[in-house]
């Protein structure tokens, strides 16, 4: 395939992407303070400010909290992808609010998921056709 032609298909799906992406949180409340409160996302804010706890506190992402959950470990165990999710929004928060720092970790993940998938087919050396699908 071409490489205009790959870009082009490429920024199309990045496009769809940030329509879907608008579709679930409108732009306009993409770097607000206010928090999103639909499917699980307060759990995982919740991890976020644990792990920032711990950073202050401790100088450290892993740590067990007896209060936490009554004790357990899932966000020590479970949940690897919220490590670097909490290190994103904690570099961000140099930028923006903690709240603001959270949406746009999770919009710009969303976003970047077709170019991820892309760069994965070719990593397994599908030709550009293959990995644009």
């Amino acid at each position: 395939m071409k490489f205009a032609k790959k870009n082009i298909v490429l920024s199309f799906l990045i496009l769809l992407q940030i329509a879907f992406a608008t579709a679930y949180l409108p732009i306009n409340e993409w770097l607000t303070r206010s928090l999103i409160y639909s499917d699980d996302f307060i759990v995982h804010y919740s991890a976020i400010l644990t792990q920032n706890e711990l950073i202050d506190e401790y100088h450290s992402l892993w740590g067990y909290l007896p209060f936490f959950r009554a004790g357990s470990v899932t966000h020590s165990l479970l949940s690897i992808d919220s490590k670097g999710w909490g290190i994103a929004v904690r570099v961000l928060t140099f930028f923006l609010s903690m709240e603001a720092a959270f949406k746009f970790a999770f919009i710009l993940s969303i976003i970047s998921i077709p170019f991820i998938l892309y760069l994965a087919g070719k990593n397994f050396k599908f030709t550009d056709t293959e990995s644009l699908l």
